[in-house]
């Protein structure tokens, strides 16, 4: 590993699947970017869900406001994850796109870090099968959203999602894709985890969607201590979830209503 550089202070984050109904916490991503005077922002993989049928050029335009501060940054590198098909765009718009990157802490520890579909043996089976049940799904759910519906169908995540013995018994058997680093930081699970396997610590940032009933998180790296932190959110009581529903129904009626009354 030649010419690594050194951090002191590191976001990680990734599994932002832009273009997916899920992906709905533009305002607290940011936040997030803002928060600290990181000197390293890595955005670990699958920022985009290009399977759900929304290119990448479209993507940057709709969320440009992360995009934007993003290049305000310094070392802004976005990892390669399976569900990023082309990434070219990120390149043109002045982003290093790699598919890990390695440096080194404050205290010269060696960090790799990578998307986590390397450890997904399952992945090359089912893709073509995958990304068809994603852009269903994705359609349906939009329609599911604009009735105000509260369900949300996650196939994909159901059948092809990772548990955590299936991730370990991944690490065990490809400890060479990570054997030369100290620590090793991935996601792909959407399961935020953290441990120890074969002397080397790894962490894994989660995601930031929320269909499997985690929060969205992100690792934090500075100096030489590693931390898994959670996003806050605001829990709405059942009830009043519903009466919400209930009242953006009948507004959406009576809007109708009064349009058909006017022609």
């Amino acid at each position: 590993m030649v010419n690594i550089k050194t951090h002191k202070h590191v976001l990680m984050l990734g599994d932002l699947h832009l273009g997916d109904i899920n992906f709905n916490l533009e305002k607290e991503l940011i936040e997030v970017i803002k928060s600290k005077k990181f000197d390293c922002i890595i955005i670990g993989g699958d920022t985009f869900d290009t399977w759900r049928g929304i290119s990448v050029e479209e993507l940057i335009v709709k969320y440009k406001k992360i995009f934007s501060l993003l290049k305000q940054k310094k070392n802004v590198i976005f990892l390669k994850g399976n569900h990023d098909t082309n990434l070219d765009e990120l390149e043109k718009s002045g982003f290093i796109v790699k598919n890990h990157y390695n440096y080194l802490t404050s205290r010269k520890k060696k960090v790799k870090v990578l998307h986590g579909h390397e450890f997904d043996k399952y992945r090359n089976y089912f893709e073509i099968l995958g990304k068809i049940t994603s852009y269903a799904e994705e359609k349906i759910n939009r329609i599911l959203k604009w009735f105000h519906i509260p369900i949300a169908l996650r196939v994909v995540r159901l059948w092809f999602g990772l548990d955590r013995p299936t991730i370990w018994l991944a690490l065990r058997r490809k400890h060479y894709i990570y054997s030369d680093t100290d620590y090793l930081i991935f996601g792909h699970t959407h399961t935020p985890m953290y441990g120890t396997m074969k002397g080397i610590r790894y962490y894994n940032w989660g995601s930031w969607q929320r269909d499997r009933g985690y929060r969205p998180s992100y690792v934090i790296n500075k100096e030489n201590d590693f931390r898994i932190e959670f996003l806050h959110i605001k829990k709405r009581k059942l009830i009043l979830h519903f009466i919400s529903i209930l009242s953006n129904i009948k507004e959406k009626y009576t809007k109708k209503n009064n349009k058909l009354k006017k022609n």
